[in-house]
């Protein structure tokens, strides 16, 4: 029996079984275990602490230039803050508002 007196129905059926076959016996990762592995950097955090002993952390540097205000959201308290740098160099953090 050949392929070319087969029914159709016949043909279609072991197509579809040798398509399935080498799907499952191809691997799709390169990866051992299966699983994609994405690399993960833990982003750096920044803190300011004011004299009291408040302590306020940023995912962003902050960097004052020419004496003014600069707004970051603060991770700790959850919310934006206007940081303030005075001119005796301490930091002053305020809560935003609108």
């Amino acid at each position: 029996m050949s392929y070319i007196n087969m029914k159709e129905e016949w043909k279609l059926f072991w197509g579809w079984l040798i398509f399935v076959i080498i799907l499952l016996s191809s691997e799709c990762t390169s990866s051992p275990s299966g699983a994609i592995v994405i690399p993960y950097e833990e982003k750096p955090i920044y803190s300011i602490t004011e004299p009291l002993g408040t302590i306020h952390r940023y995912r962003t540097k902050p960097i004052i230039i020419d004496d003014k205000r600069l707004e970051l959201y603060c991770i700790v308290h959850k919310c934006p803050e206007i940081i303030i740098k005075l001119q005796t160099g301490e930091w002053r953090v305020r809560k935003w508002k609108r």
